[in-house]
């Protein structure tokens, strides 16, 4: 058997297959170029020294993936449906809010509005959820959430046992925490001032950018 194949337990189907790797976040939501991966207690150790900003994360340890954050985490079959069915509006709801955020990237505000039309939430909310099977075993004991995320008109989402937040940070590089587990998506963006460091002025306005999805 070649060294190249990865047999294991898909963390959708539960089934003991055969892995492809997959991309965290797919490979065209900005996640294609080299990412430093980073343990999540060095994470803690980062962000509770009060000397070192939570986002310079340029002497942590960890280890450079040079195709992007992913891993063996699913079988082919669960890695082509979700990736068919779910990745395309995931994508353009990121590349969405990326060029809202690019285009003002050179003025300051207060705050920043975003309005998305044409939006589709089913197909994103599952790719989310997706991810965060992909990076947790077990899929949370929660055989109800694999139905819903391998049949693609399910849409009973247990709104009482799960909770999905959104958080828009520009900066050198976004930190994804997952709060189930001890993991760290770093999706690294150029040119783009760090939001932590763009504090409320008096005479600054507020904006609000309009995003539509197609």
């Amino acid at each position: 058997m070649s060294n190249n194949v990865h047999i294991g337990v898909c963390r959708l189907c539960g089934r003991n297959k055969e892995l492809t790797f997959e991309h965290v976040p797919p490979a065209s939501a900005f996640n294609n170029e080299k990412v430093k991966m980073i343990p999540g207690d060095e994470v803690i150790k980062q962000i509770s020294n009060p000397n070192i900003e939570p986002w310079d994360l340029s002497k942590s340890y960890g280890k450079y993936q040079q195709r992007g954050r992913g891993g063996f985490y699913l079988c082919a079959d669960c890695n082509s449906k979700t990736g068919q069915w779910y990745v395309p509006q995931y994508m353009e709801f990121v590349h969405g809010i990326y060029g809202a955020m690019y285009s003002v990237k050179e003025r300051e505000y207060a705050s920043l509005g975003l309005t998305l039309k044409n939006i589709a939430p089913l197909p994103i909310i599952k790719q989310i959820m997706t991810m965060f099977c992909d990076i947790n075993e077990g899929h949370f004991g929660d055989d109800k959430l694999i139905d819903y995320l391998l049949n693609k008109e399910n849409n009973l989402f247990d709104y009482s046992r799960y909770h999905v937040y959104m958080h828009i940070h520009a900066g050198d590089m976004l930190l994804g925490f997952n709060s189930i587990g001890p993991q760290l998506i770093l999706v690294e963006f150029e040119d783009v001032k760090k939001a932590t460091q763009n504090k409320a002025k008096p005479g600054i306005s507020r904006h609000r950018e309009e995003v539509k999805i197609r």
